[in-house]
């Protein structure tokens, strides 16, 4: 029996509003597509808190402050909250952290609570 492979992208990066004009970004997921059976990219907004789908790709919209530090803080809460609630329903097979810092944190924390194999670039 295959298991189902779930990839689990978490970064301080500011989603577009709307998903499908970050042309570039969304080739690069599709691309994951290949490998993976499904793709969930969690990262911050400043205008939605909400979840959205494309064809097996997840995107997690957590909504924060615009200020900086509590910007920084809320999205390394928010995304690690979000990450481990919806782990027991997606079983996320590998965390991806985009960035060394608030992506990274948060994959740190996740790692170590969930013991999913980590990738930071």
């Amino acid at each position: 029996m295959n298991q189902k492979k779930v990839y689990c992208s978490i970064s301080g990066h500011q989603l577009a509003n709307k998903i499908q004009d970050d042309k570039l970004n969304y080739q690069t997921y599709e691309k994951l597509l290949e490998y993976f059976d499904e793709v969930h990219i969690f990262a911050r907004s400043y205008e939605r808190d909400d979840i959205e789908e494309f064809n097996k790709i997840f995107f997690h919209y957590n909504k924060v402050p615009k200020n900086g530090l509590l910007k920084y803080l809320l999205s390394i809460y928010k995304i690690v909250k979000n990450v481990k609630k919806l782990h027991q329903k997606y079983s996320f097979s590998l965390l991806d952290a985009s960035e060394p810092t608030t992506g990274g944190v948060a994959g740190i924390i996740l790692n170590k609570i969930l013991n999913i194999p980590l990738v930071v670039q």
